[in-house]
């Protein structure tokens, strides 16, 4: 069997036994601020963090953008399963948007206790963990969002 005949073959089989995502994609829980009151999809993750929506409908609230700190494995699960970029060109991206003025950039947020904080304080923020993270999460100014990629 060829190799493209495999391939085929595998998808009609992942297909059948509906496997539905990678084997190396995550879900990532997303958390806003308690004020934010809309529905979060994947869609309008993507929006966000690619900064085509800047204020939250219905509340108006300035969107404000969180990552993990830096080389946070986390960090590269938004990226890669949910953006479809690597962290060299999403920082190339918002480099350029913020050099351009459509941008004020975004929070590194250290670990998990500061992603709590920072969502409970600022209206309209949003942030991701681990759903392992979110299980031991509990604050009632913040929503949690579980997505799948």
């Amino acid at each position: 069997m060829n190799r493209r005949r495999m391939g085929r073959a595998a998808l009609a089989l992942a297909a059948v036994v509906g496997i539905a995502a990678p084997s190396w994609a995550e879900d990532l829980v997303f958390v806003v601020s308690s004020e934010v009151s809309i529905e979060i999809n994947k869609d309008l993750v993507k929006d966000v963090y690619w900064g085509r929506r800047l204020y939250w409908p219905k509340i108006g609230k300035q969107v404000k953008l969180c990552l993990r700190a830096a080389q946070s494995p986390l960090n590269e699960v938004l990226l890669r399963d949910f953006l479809m970029t690597s962290q060299q060109r999403y920082d190339r991206y918002w480099k350029s948007q913020m050099l351009a003025g459509r941008s004020s950039g975004m929070e590194n947020l250290k670990d998990l206790d500061a992603v709590i904080d920072f969502t409970s304080r600022n209206p309209g923020s949003i942030a991701f963990m681990s759903v392992q993270e979110a299980e031991r999460v509990v604050n009632p100014r913040i929503r949690k969002i579980r997505i799948a990629p």
